[in-house]
């Protein structure tokens, strides 16, 4: 039977003490005398928590993947995304604001933008669009030679996230995760967006040439990883922190036409999509739900309190997450297992190239190619 860890608030994973795991009491009078210290000087809380009950993790039903891993590379600041150039060379942004190319074990640095590298995709032209979180969407020039150009940006927004190239319509569409907390540290802003998941999020859409741009869909709740459909007709967006995937129904101009949640109640946090050549969604999943914060939604009084500690007293991300393939209803029907003594950790992006996958660590510092060998019945062992 599937069970989702318990990673999520547990003093275990509060950053001053762990090397004092076995040592919970002193945890405890820590938080005992901060929330002593928060109610006599009425400390003010950066959210104001709504109540949510999200429904409890069903166990998976599904085939086990088992692949082999070969790393291509390690040392980068939180690899969000992966692309695959023209030329078949693997390029990769990260936190830090820098994109590399990635070739046989080198790693060239090619340019840089003032924000998170979150999601990068080619259009038509074979440009580089660049979803840089608060810094917006770029675009870079000169890939295919070699080279990495300057990259201008396009749009201010509050927090790019992803970004893909539709050809038919000759659109850009780029997720802006959130409008709130833009003067927080990520990592506070993560934690804050993950406490209280409000639908401030939308999905954005841009004229190749830049004549043109609208909203295309609002309401989301932390629009994340994004995929069109294979007919082109609709376009999925992850909304992370509700653990479901939203379908969006477009018309010949790239406007909503409507709204539906394609896969919900997912057992993991969902980023980065990706469509496979077995033709199921394949789906990023840094971390798993934690019991601990879908029983906290129900208590927005502690959210707010939690909500409030002083940075060395706030959660870890926990990188035990998953890789899993959607079938066309939404439904689990694979999950990928990797060998080796090393294996991927809190993966946030993922490309198919070819019949390999690639998969980068958003919470981590490695990019890998990993391959599939075969499939047999899940072992519910491997996902613990």
């Amino acid at each position: 039977m599937y069970k989702s860890r318990d990673t999520g608030f547990s003093p275990d994973y509060l950053r001053p003490f762990n090397a004092l795991k076995s040592s919970t009491v002193r945890v405890l009078v820590i938080l005992f005398i901060w929330s002593s210290v928060w109610a006599m000087i009425g400390c003010i809380s950066p959210i104001d928590a709504m109540r949510w009950s999200p429904e409890a993790v069903k166990p998976i039903d599904a085939e086990t993947v088992l692949a082999e891993t070969h790393q291509l590379t390690a040392g980068l600041h939180g690899p969000e995304q992966p692309l695959v150039s023209g030329d078949g060379s693997v390029v990769v942004g990260t936190a830090d604001g820098k994109i590399w190319r990635l070739t046989r074990g080198s790693t060239t640095l090619l340019a840089s933008v003032p924000g998170r590298v979150a999601g990068l995709a080619l259009d038509q032209s074979g440009r580089v669009l660049i979803a840089a979180g608060r810094a917006g969407l770029w675009r870079m020039d000169g890939l295919d030679d070699g080279g990495g150009g300057l990259p201008r940006q396009l749009k201010e927004l509050s927090w790019a996230n992803d970004v893909i190239f539709d050809a038919r319509r000759s659109l850009i569409f780029v997720s802006d995760s959130s409008n709130r907390f833009g003067n927080k540290a990520v990592a506070r802003f993560l934690l804050l967006e993950a406490l209280d998941p409000r639908k401030v999020g939308k999905v954005v859409a841009f004229k190749e040439d830049g004549s043109a741009s609208w909203t295309l869909s609002k309401g989301l709740a932390f629009a994340n990883g994004l995929a069109l459909w294979p007919d082109g007709e609709s376009l999925l967006v992850a909304e992370t922190f509700r653990y479901r995937i939203s379908r969006v129904f477009l018309d010949g101009e790239g406007h909503e036409t409507g709204r539906e949640v394609f896969a919900s109640n997912l057992p993991g946090m969902p980023d980065g999509l990706a469509w496979g050549p077995d033709g199921l969604l394949w789906v990023a999943m840094p971390t798993q739900r934690s019991p601990t914060l879908d029983w906290l939604h129900n208590k927005p009084r502690i959210k707010n309190w939690i909500a409030s500690l002083p940075a060395l007293l706030l959660p870890d991300a926990n990188k035990n997450g998953l890789v899993v393939g959607l079938d066309q209803n939404g439904k689990i029907a694979k999950v990928l297992i990797m060998n080796g003594r090393s294996k991927p950790a809190g993966i946030t992006g993922l490309v198919w190239n070819g019949d390999d996958l690639l998969l980068s660590e958003g919470l981590g510092q490695r990019v890998w190619r990993v391959r599939i060998s075969m499939d047999q019945p899940i072992n519910q062992n491997d996902l613990r």
